[in-house]
């Protein structure tokens, strides 16, 4: 049992297989100085063995080992073009970590210091989804006292966020409609064709949406879990050069104290990576 436990989540957008990002995501990944690593997006499946076997390399001197690696959706060695592979590492000893079946999408469970962690990547399409995946979540997390941990890419908002509330009054025609349409045409790049823009900044806009109306983040707070990042801090833009401008990546904790809450500026992912301290209340 020890004190204090520094944990992080980091949505890497496939950086630790990107062999371009991959020396900077390593060091970000040490800069965040956290004995809980979690990596949403660590890489694509394929070769991800390879992958994993470099960062072990880069990371055990700094005394992190891997304690689990899935696919969203499947096991292993998952396939298919929206698949990705979540990790787990840890420096702490003694340190277990397991899957399990959250809405349409694997989870990871670990006990670690007498702290219990599920690290979590919620569907991005579908608040439904999400809202199942908060059920089944809280379902493996009876409320016993035990200090708990949810982190990781909610794909969510907090309803209490004043960026969430400005979303769900976004109209055809208002000023920050046309600002994220902007936005998106460029991120879409000017290779695609302008049909083609539409459809994916029609998309984008719908997600952003759903995600400002935070249904798994009020079944969250409704059963005790109170978010670390008081300021409730954006962490994710539009691509990787944007300005982060809205709030998904978020540590929650039930019977745990939070404090030296950040989050952290990189331009290797569309994500930001956040961090906090905890201890049990």
């Amino acid at each position: 049992m020890i004190d204090t436990l520094r944990v992080a989540s980091w949505n890497s957008a496939n950086a630790f297989g990107d062999h371009e990002r991959l020396k900077g995501a390593i060091e970000l990944f040490k800069s965040l100085d956290a004995d809980t690593v979690y990596v949403p997006e660590t890489a694509k499946p394929e070769g991800f063995e390879e992958r994993v076997a470099t960062m072990q390399d880069r990371l055990s001197a700094d005394g992190y080992t891997l304690l689990k690696a899935c696919g969203y959706y499947r096991g292993p060695r998952p396939y298919g073009h929206r698949e990705h592979v979540m990790s787990i590492w840890s420096r702490i000893e003694g340190a277990e970590a397991d899957t399990f079946r959250a809405g349409k999408r694997n989870a990871i469970e670990s006990s670690q210091a007498g702290i219990e962690i599920i690290a979590i990547h919620q569907e991005d399409h579908n608040s439904s989804d999400r809202a199942k995946t908060a059920a089944d979540v809280l379902s493996k997390l009876p409320n016993n006292q035990i200090p708990q941990i949810i982190m990781g890419d909610f794909n969510d908002m907090d309803p209490n966020d004043e960026r969430a509330a400005l979303l769900r009054m976004v109209r055809p025609g208002t000023e920050l409609f046309r600002r994220n349409q902007a936005d998106s045409l460029e991120y879409y790049g000017k290779k695609d064709t302008i049909s083609e823009k539409l459809v994916r900044v029609s998309s984008l806009g719908i997600r952003l949406s759903d995600m400002s109306a935070g249904r798994s983040l009020s079944a969250y707070h409704l059963a005790g879990f109170e978010n670390a990042d008081e300021l409730l801090l954006p962490t994710v833009g539009v691509g990787r050069s944007g300005k982060p401008r809205y709030k998904i990546d978020h540590i929650l904790g039930r019977d745990v104290h939070f404090s030296n809450h950040r989050a952290h500026e990189t331009d290797l992912s569309d994500h930001s990576p956040v961090s906090v301290t905890v201890r049990g209340a």
